[in-house]
């Protein structure tokens, strides 16, 4: 993406994100946690959306928050947990792991599954290696 079209999206999207429309917001941490590689605007904007609800932006919080030492590991968990209930591929396979961590084996497959069908192909390799 040109840099004037990612400057011309981002004011797009806070136009939007003034109105209260948690896609913009989502939209917004995703372009500044990929693009622009600014995670504390990222985190602000996934905030925001993940106070709306959003399962992505829920997951995507969590993944931030796990690279500051000071959260505790109940909140990220609890977004995972919260965002793969919502039927967010990433956050189903993410849950997985921490299940399959905990020896949780039989859950953490069902987790796998429902990621899987979703085209999640960490959880199909998960799968994989489960089933051998």
């Amino acid at each position: 993406m040109h840099k004037y079209q990612i400057q011309k999206a981002i004011e797009i999207y806070k136009n939007l994100s003034k109105d209260c429309i948690a896609d913009a917001d989502y939209n917004l941490g995703i372009i500044y946690y990929f693009i622009q590689k600014d995670n504390k605007l990222a985190l602000y904007y996934f905030q925001k959306a993940s106070n709306a609800g959003l399962p992505e932006a829920k997951y995507y919080l969590a993944v931030l928050l796990s690279k500051k030492a000071k959260i505790k590991d109940d909140t990220i968990v609890k977004l995972i947990i919260e965002s793969a209930v919502a039927g967010y591929p990433d956050a189903q396979e993410a849950f997985g792991e921490l299940l399959l961590e905990k020896n949780k084996t039989k859950d953490a497959i069902e987790w796998f599954e429902k990621a899987s069908k979703q085209g999640n192909v960490k959880a199909k390799e998960f799968l994989n290696r489960l089933n051998k």
